[in-house]
């Protein structure tokens, strides 16, 4: 689980989020509890952390890498609808309705997870009763995030977000070259580029 080291607790060393971690807000006594819960989850890329439709088993934070989150239609086409960079949060709506995912969420590079496993996570929630407005409050303001993202990339021109899509996967996936410029292999494909972009 991702704090962006600024809540003075002594796991998570090596994660290395930035200043926009959904976690930052809490209070160091519940990240402390969060902490003694949270496990260690890797997957390859290509592998899925839950599918649509799958129950929840909890909440995940990205420690490192990148996740794509695809909704799937009835007929079997998929879109990716976002990226899951580190510090963001994934599967929180499932555990909070007490259901199943309404999308899924696969590695689309080696990816390390902060897993807050489901059953010990509502057990703690009933330990700390003031930790779960604090919680919905993170959720929240990742969808207001995510809903200023959706605002501003609608004022964009097609071009500038391809830009900006770009831009971000660089910065995650990017290594420079020996002049010092940014080089990746996309961990997606045109298709999700498209998708992504709605054109």
């Amino acid at each position: 689980m991702t704090l962006c080291n600024s809540c003075n607790r002594t796991g998570c060393h090596i994660c290395q989020p930035g200043p926009l971690g959904r976690w930052s807000q809490l209070d160091p006594d519940y990240a402390r509890a969060l902490d003694r819960i949270t496990t260690d989850v890797r997957h390859a890329s290509g592998e899925w952390v839950f599918r649509m439709g799958q129950p929840s088993c909890g909440v995940y934070c990205v420690a490192s890498g990148i996740v794509g989150l695809r909704k799937l239609h009835a007929n079997g086409a998929g879109v990716m609808l976002e990226i899951a960079y580190p510090g963001d949060l994934i599967g929180v709506p499932a555990f909070l309705r007490h259901d199943t995912h309404r999308i899924g969420a696969q590695a689309l590079t080696e990816v390390r997870l902060c897993c807050l496993p489901g059953a010990e996570l509502r057990r703690l929630l009933g330990d700390y009763p003031s930790l779960y407005p604090q919680l919905v409050r993170v959720c929240l303001d990742a969808l207001d995030a995510s809903q200023d993202a959706m605002l501003q990339a609608a004022a964009m021109s097609n071009r500038d977000r391809l830009f900006y899509l770009l831009k971000r996967l660089l910065e995650h996936c990017g290594n420079p070259d020996d002049g010092g410029r940014l080089q990746a292999r996309l961990p997606i494909s045109r298709e999700d580029i498209a998708g992504m972009l709605g054109v």
